[in-house]
């Protein structure tokens, strides 16, 4: 990401994608760190979309899309993958892949860039996460995932472009881990519990409170259950793999 940044400065063209073989300081939203050893897939990918800032969080959702169909092709159909929010995708309610976007903004409040980075585990997985060669009945390569996932990233931004964002939404929603369940939602400066009642058109998540009114969360750490475990998987952060 932090070469991808120095290039796009430059004035690198749109489209450039730079791949790790392993990363020795992988990050993650919120500055949790991202284990990342060698085997796996780590991209970043340079777009310059003609979009405000208040919607470059769409695309999360439009790499998570590009994400699921990958996985869709490569693994079983016997597994179930699922769609966290705001950035994580899920097999078998375990993290399997995780997206980070990075962008400048321009005076005019406009994206000058936007780094998409993308960490997907296909060989290795740390404890309570997955690995695509859990799921799958034949060897995942780096450079088969890497073309798979790019040729439906280019797909789901066309549809994106031609349709808006209302599409992406529905397909992501459509496989959402824990829909319409409740959730707890943690923050800087504050938790709070509510059910989880789908996504705005910019991505915020809409949370149906107990009291009755709904709260748009554009950024936090959404835990499912209220459990003694959720409290340990928090309090761990530092030592597991988190994106």
């Amino acid at each position: 990401m932090n070469i991808l940044h120095d290039w796009a400065r430059d004035g690198a063209p749109e489209g450039l994608v730079i791949l790790a073989n392993h990363q020795t300081a992988g990050r993650g939203r919120s500055g949790n760190v991202w284990i990342a050893p060698e085997g796996n897939f780590y991209a970043s990918i340079l777009l310059r979309p003609t979009i405000h800032a208040q919607q470059a969080g769409q695309y999360s959702f439009i790499t998570a899309v590009a994400l699921a169909r990958t996985f869709s092709d490569l693994i079983s159909p016997s597994y179930k993958f699922e769609h966290k929010w705001p950035n994580d995708v899920l097999i078998e309610t375990k993290k399997g892949a995780g997206i980070l976007l990075e962008s400048e903004i321009q005076d005019d409040g406009k994206i000058a860039y936007l780094n998409i980075g993308v960490g997907v585990n296909l060989k290795y997985a740390p404890e309570g996460r997955i690995a695509l060669a859990d799921v799958s009945a034949h060897d995942i390569t780096v450079p088969d995932f890497t073309n798979a996932f790019l040729n439906h990233l280019n797909d789901v931004i066309l549809s994106y472009n031609q349709h808006g964002f209302s599409v992406i939404r529905d397909e992501w929603l459509a496989h959402a881990h824990g829909l319409l369940h409740p959730i707890k939602v943690r923050m800087p400066n504050e938790t709070i519990e509510g059910i989880f009642n789908g996504i705005r058109e910019d991505g915020a998540l809409h949370l149906q409170l107990p009291d009755g009114p709904s709260q748009f969360i554009h950024s936090g750490d959404v835990f499912f259950g209220w459990d003694d475990q959720i409290e340990n998987d928090v309090k761990g952060q530092n030592h597991v793999a988190r994106g």
